[in-house]
């Protein structure tokens, strides 16, 4: 907590000198240790983005306004540059800009793929259904995914074993097609 308490100052401090366009409640991830040390820890939301992608920066008013949100104030909001940080784009299977991936202790529970309009209604959903269950902790919607395919395991039939049929031995039909002409 405290770590993501000095990202944070450090990340409205950077931006206020250097012009940042990132908003003080999203804070820039600078390397892959500042990301590994960020994803474990609660909910995470990042947004892998690329300065020169132009559904990013459509996306990037919506990001803020969902990390502004009073209700996920207890979530931390990474930006993550594919161009600087290929490596952790590559690690979490990135293959195209804008896309958000939502962490519940250390384990990705979603996605979203694209700068779509109702970004901040869907996030919100994820968000509240899946990193932040009422009376549930966030590990079990990490686990979710992984309840699905056990439950799809025991539900499928066991196939019977029966005997193969009994074939009629049938004489084939000479036809015109079937010959060959001389």
């Amino acid at each position: 907590m405290i770590a993501l308490r000095v990202s944070y100052l450090i990340g409205l401090l950077a931006g206020i000198l250097l012009g940042s366009t990132v908003s003080a409640s999203v804070v820039e991830v600078t390397s892959t240790e500042h990301f590994n040390e960020l994803k474990p820890k609660g909910a995470v939301v990042a947004k892998f983005y690329a300065t020169w992608c132009d559904p990013c920066k459509k996306l990037s008013p919506l990001y803020k306004d969902l990390a502004g949100k009073g209700e996920f104030s207890d979530i931390a909001f990474l930006a993550i540059d594919i161009d600087k940080h290929n490596n952790i784009a590559t690690e979490h299977g990135v293959r195209g800009v804008p896309t958000t991936i939502f962490f519940a202790e250390g384990k990705e529970v979603d996605r979203i793929v694209g700068g779509q309009e109702d970004f901040v209604s869907e996030a919100s959903k994820i968000i509240t259904n899946k990193m932040k269950p009422s009376g549930k902790a966030t590990k079990e919607a990490a686990k979710e995914p992984a309840k699905k395919k056990e439950s799809a395991k025991k539900t499928t039939p066991a196939k019977k074993k029966t005997a193969p049929a009994k074939q009629k031995k049938v004489a084939p039909k000479k036809t015109a097609s079937a010959t060959c002409p001389k």
